[in-house]
């Protein structure tokens, strides 16, 4: 508390000749954007955010006084978000009139349902510009002069832009860039190397293409001390990119002899558990002369 004064959540408590009083309170830098007038999203939702509002600002104040202030700065936040000031000061009185109770409308609503279901039905419609609230009323009135004992309630779903691009409206990552990896190499000789790394794949290829890195897959690919390297793989790189591939050539080479089997393994555990499984159930002969963990699977 500082200065006889706490903020909790929305309510500002104030000490006031050893009295609690409530205020209304917004956050310093609290945003000034709500849904705004011109959205294209269903007039009565729109109303129903503003009527909320209200509610709130009586229900976060002790007395008239507080909740007129709270008001004035609401019509204040609408109105930035172009709300005309007419729709507001209606809306407030209308609701000042009922004592800032709300109406029971929808406890009538529910109790009526349960008694003639077959009476009251729901029409989803997608709602994608603001002539809908139209159209909407005007279907609505239509159907209540041919069916009267019928009520009709139309439900608006909006539509959003990820439905016509992407579900989440973001690029999908290379499975070569991803971090956290369990993968598989093949050889064009048919033998297999399954590994791990904590780095995006292609980091990982890209030491296996240099001899000097010593893994087990430069080893069987350009040879060493001891053993001979894969002419099988040497002879189909000649073939592809001439006697002298370039290291680009050479990289794009043994790329698409790499799969992904596994990402977003960023676990070190559970990296290594994953290649065990994988070199149990594959048993790719690179992976003799290689260190990995013993699993039995049952």
């Amino acid at each position: 508390m500082s200065e006889n004064s706490l903020p909790f959540l929305d309510t500002q408590i104030i000490i006031k000749n050893d009295q609690l009083e409530l205020c209304k309170y917004r956050k310093p830098m609290a945003s000034d954007c709500v849904l705004n007038y011109y959205a294209i999203t269903p007039k009565k939702y729109k109303i129903s955010t503003l009527k909320g509002e209200i509610y709130r600002c009586r229900h976060t104040t002790s007395n008239d006084k507080n909740c007129d202030e709270a008001l004035v700065n609401l019509k204040k936040l609408f109105i930035k978000n172009q709300y005309p000031s007419k729709l507001i000061d209606q809306t407030i009185a209308q609701i000042r009139e009922n004592n800032f109770e709300p109406k029971n409308k929808n406890n009538l609503l529910k109790e009526e349902i349960k008694r003639h279901p077959e009476k009251h039905y729901t029409l989803a419609l997608d709602y994608n510009s603001n002539r809908c609230d139209k159209i909407g009323y005007k279907l609505f009135r239509i159907l209540k002069s041919i069916t009267p004992s019928y009520k009709l309630n139309i439900a608006w779903r909006n539509q959003t832009v990820s439905q016509y691009y992407s579900p989440r409206l973001k690029l999908s990552v290379d499975p070569f860039c991803k971090p956290g990896v369990n993968y598989i190499f093949k050889c064009v000789c048919d033998k297999k190397y399954i590994g791990e790394s904590n780095r995006q794949l292609i980091s990982r290829i890209k030491e296996h293409n240099q001899p000097s890195s010593k893994t087990a897959v430069s080893e069987h690919i350009y040879g060493t001390e001891t053993t001979k390297p894969c002419n099988i793989y040497l002879d189909e790189l000649k073939n592809t990119y001439g006697d002298k591939p370039n290291p680009k050539e050479k990289l794009s080479f043994i790329t698409k002899c790499f799969s992904l089997k596994q990402s977003n393994l960023n676990n070190y555990n559970t990296r290594k558990v994953h290649e065990a499984i994988l070199v149990t159930l594959e048993k790719p002969p690179l992976n003799a002369q290689v260190a990995h963990r013993n699993l039995s699977i049952i």
